[in-house]
């Protein structure tokens, strides 16, 4: 659901500056931040935190990466297995630098013959300046509209090895996220991460939406080749981390949302065996709904005949789709996308992961099964892994709803369509399939029963619960709990963490939209500005700095020593999942706390807590002694009251009903065993009364 996750992050300092990749349009995004910027200072004024004297300063702070304006000094050539590559000397603080090695090539182009074919390993190039990042892989928005030559990679590393001393650090793989048809690996830069930590962090760029997912499930387009490129990448690591000072066998991958599910693929994935010895899934995971297709045939079609292209043979197809540019092939995908959502489709399938039969060779069956059926019969990499999501995931999941599928058909102020049938298309969204209303009845009394205006201000809470559940956090529930009962390692997080006002990527994900009408709290993404210097997001106060050391602590701890809190390491410990459903909340400070689920109707619980917490109005006199009946509610009695009453109606209404059920069960069984007794006494069968309960009006 993530599909314009990071859309303007192409916007990062040197890295277009240098490489010249963002070309005119830069000064347009440059625009765009500032703008959005500056609402966020003049929000975070009206709600009394003191705005930055320059509303521009996440961009041109020091701490900016990589530092532009400036020229940087060349780091040593490294020797590797196909070529010599030179880069820079960034620094980070006064203390530390890191040695950029940016745009080096791992795979041959993906065009023409080799369009939805596994990646080709890249021919030795000889010695190549590696000093900019490359062109990002073909998509729209912000990051585009890149190119299908697109398989590099940048390695950051703090020293090399000499011929006296290997440092042997360990490796930070880092994939990116972006639903699947956006991203791309040239923002995400070590100024955090290796603030005082000895790791290696490489990120690499992979395909996406058609062009990396599109299949006939045949060898000639066997599907998942956006996740070959990511094996590839982990083949290259092993073959040429060792010269840049990282360790092959200390190698941890790690990703957010698309990301994320693509590090929980890799898990279940044959082909990725051997390739990492630990993974952190960041708000994705392989077990849900939008990470892979389950009719990738049908959607394939779907695409060609968009496209224009026969069905029929299969040949004739693939050379038609071929025939198309990468920006076609990229408005193809986006305007499929689009139609699935604006009819409450998730809009993901055909861009999507999928399971490969048989019919697809060994040697390219990335996904065999689907991924719960490979843990459960144990074909999976047991490694030790981090699942986790951020408190208000569906502030982003639910917002690409409202403005996709609810603003499209004019459904917002819709109170029939937000009373009756809103529910069942969220859960329509993701696959659920309800014809007897009973899921969506169950659904509607755990996150609107507090619901006394069907309006989306009144029902959010429930709605962003509910997407968020869906989305993003039963997913990542579901993936620690199987592994950990597998005897896999399993941690799980909940990051809850607000800071600034306007540190939010909630601004990013929605860029060039209209504001949505609700607060995103700490939305899909948020925890990327603390373990990333991520553009406009870098001006950090004290708090803000606690949480970011605290996090980067964390993660490469658990790269270094697989454990994200080693004795020793001065950090509230974080038990596994195996002690007790443990997981570790991540705000101001860590507290653990037990049962996952506990999360899935945050939202519900604060804003009804809320109401019960509200003081009452104050009048101008105090009431005096009186024996009369209390008046009637006026606009003066509290939200407190108000909510008391109702809940408390509420409560004497399930406890009448499970009186009266146990009476009548009572009942039933005195009834019962009257008619036995009477049976057995006169040997005949005698006329036997049913009760018929009457069934309840759907939306009583």
């Amino acid at each position: 659901m993530l599909c314009r996750l990071f859309l303007l992050l192409a916007v990062s300092g040197a890295a277009v500056a240098s490489a010249a990749t963002a070309g005119d349009a830069l000064p347009l995004r440059l625009q765009l931040l500032q703008e959005e910027q500056e609402d966020w200072s003049d929000a975070e004024e009206s709600a009394g935190e003191p705005a930055d004297e320059d509303p521009f300063l996440g961009f041109r702070a020091a701490d900016q990466w990589p530092p532009g304006g400036v020229s940087l000094p060349l780091s040593p050539p490294v020797t590797l297995a196909d070529g010599v590559v030179t880069g820079q000397v960034y620094t980070i603080n006064p203390q530390r630098t890191t040695l950029a090695y940016q745009g080096i090539p791992f795979g041959e182009p993906t065009n023409g013959s080799l369009r939805f074919m596994p990646p080709v390993k890249r021919k030795p190039y000889g010695a190549i300046n590696a000093t900019y990042p490359s062109y990002n892989c073909p998509q729209s928005g912000l990051q585009g509209p890149g190119t299908e030559d697109c398989l590099y990679l940048n390695v950051y590393t703090p020293k090399l090895p000499n011929a006296t001393h290997n440092p042997k650090m360990a490796v930070m793989v880092f994939i990116y996220g972006g639903a699947f048809v956006s991203g791309g690996s040239n923002i995400y830069y070590p100024g955090r991460l290796q603030k005082d930590r000895d790791i290696v962090l490489v990120t690499p760029h992979y395909r996406l939406g058609a062009l990396g997912f599109f299949t006939t499930l045949t060898d000639d387009a066997p599907g998942n080749v956006a996740l070959l490129d990511q094996v590839l990448a982990l083949q290259w690591v092993q073959d040429n981390i060792a010269a840049f000072g990282g360790d092959p066998d200390k190698v941890t991958i790690f990703g957010e949302s698309a990301g994320g599910a693509s590090v929980s693929l890799l898990l279940v994935s044959p082909l990725a065996k051997g390739l990492f010895r630990a993974a952190i899934a960041e708000s994705g995971s392989a077990v849900l709904d939008w990470a892979y297709n389950e009719e990738p045939l049908a959607t394939g079609r779907d695409l060609a005949t968009r496209a224009g292209c026969p069905l029929e043979p299969i040949s004739q197809m693939l050379d038609c789709m071929r025939s198309l540019s990468a920006e076609e092939m990229v408005e193809l995908g986006n305007q499929y996308a689009a139609d699935e959502r604006s009819v409450a489709r998730n809009g993901f399938d055909g861009l999507n992961p999928v399971v490969q039969p048989a019919t697809v060779s060994e040697q390219y069956r990335f996904l065999p099964k689907d991924p719960t059926t490979l843990i459960r019969e144990g074909n999976f990499n047991s490694v030790p892994t981090i699942h986790g999501a951020n408190k208000n995931e569906g502030s982003f999941v639910f917002g690409l709803m409202y403005n996709d599928y609810m603003k499209v058909n004019n459904l917002t102020d819709d109170t029939d369509f937000l009373q009756y049938e809103c529910i069942s298309k969220m859960l329509y969204a993701f696959h659920v399939s309800d014809p007897t209303d009973g899921v969506t009845e169950s659904i509607s009394n755990q996150y609107f029963y507090y619901v006394d205006s069907w309006d989306v201000d009144t029902m959010y809470p429930g709605l962003e619960d509910l997407t968020g559940v869906f989305g993003i956090k039963a997913g990542a529930k579901k993936m620690a709990d199987m592994l950990s009962s597998a005897g896999t390692p399993s941690w799980m997080y909940s990051f809850d963490y607000r800071g600034k006002k306007r540190h939010t990527m909630s601004n990013f994900l929605f860029i060039g939209d209209d504001k949505l009408p609700f607060e995103p709290g700490v939305t899909h993404a948020d925890e990327l500005m603390y373990l990333f210097p991520i553009p406009l997001m870098t001006d950090f106060n004290d708090e803000e700095k606690h949480v970011s050391q605290m996090m980067t602590d964390m993660w490469t701890n658990f790269a270094m020593e697989l454990d994200p809190t080693p004795a020793g390491s001065g950090l509230t410990r974080w038990p596994q999942v195996s002690e007790g459903g443990a997981y570790l909340q991540i705000a101001a400070t860590a507290t653990v706390k037990h049962d996952f689920s506990q999360t899935f109707d945050i939202s519900v619980q604060e804003h009804v807590n809320a109401s019960l917490t509200t003081p009452a109005p104050s009048t101008s006199a105090a009431p005096g002694p009186s024996t009369s009946p209390a008046p009637p509610a006026t606009s003066t009695e509290s939200s407190c009251q108000r909510e008391m009453e109702r809940l408390s109606e509420q409560r004497d209404t399930y406890r009448g009903a499970t009186i009266g059920l146990a009476v009548l069960a009572g009942v039933g069984a005195l009834l019962l065993i009257a008619a036995v007794t009477m049976m057995s006494r006169s040997r005949r069968r005698g006329p036997v009364s049913t009760m018929v309960m009457q069934e309840k009006p759907p939306h009583a």
